[in-house]
């Protein structure tokens, strides 16, 4: 749930209570929440409100109405001790993995690791295989890691180094 937040997922559990799974791991006794889809996360498709404390975070949808989310609510929001360990972990995350520092040079790695198949794919002839076109270019793949492109609220390293200054001056901690 914090990379799920961290991420700003919109199209997840914290505003949507869609996309997951739970499971319960008899070996260890514990219950374990498994998150799925990340479309609509690290500025695509975000909105600005998703730049907000951990605590209004799932109450920012966009039409004001949330529904009561048992994970959320009464476990983060409303339990002490699980809501000090979920700033914790928020910490851990942030200091240790979710921040420029760390991101940046990832990013770039899995850019040239994946360089070639983004340029086939846009030579890709789909003229036989009518869908949805959403008009994204090659050019539009690369200044998207660094600037606003078409639906992306900022670029994704900039979305990043934002989020993890955020969380941590809401926290009262440095990345």
């Amino acid at each position: 749930m914090a990379v799920e937040y961290l991420a700003g997922a919109t199209d997840a559990f914290w505003w949507r209570a869609n996309n997951y799974f739970m499971y319960f791991n008899p070996q260890t006794n514990v219950w374990q929440f498994l998150p799925t889809d990340f479309d609509y996360t690290f500025g695509n498709g975000n909105r600005p409100e998703t730049f907000t404390k951990y605590r209004d975070f799932g109450q920012r949808l966009p039409n004001g109405k949330r529904p009561y989310y048992p994970l959320v609510d009464k476990l983060i929001y409303e339990n002490k001790e699980i809501n000090q360990k979920f700033e914790n972990i928020l910490i851990t995350i942030t200091k240790g993995v979710f921040n420029s520092a760390v991101l940046n040079a990832r990013i770039d790695a899995y850019v040239k690791q994946i360089e070639a198949d983004v340029v086939w794919d846009y030579e890709i002839d789909r003229s036989n295989r009518p869908g949805r076109d959403r008009g994204w270019t090659k050019a539009d793949f690369y200044k998207s890691l660094d600037a606003h492109v078409k639906s992306t609220y900022q670029g994704l390293k900039p979305w990043i180094k934002g989020r993890a200054e955020t969380v941590t001056k809401q926290l009262g901690t440095s990345a």
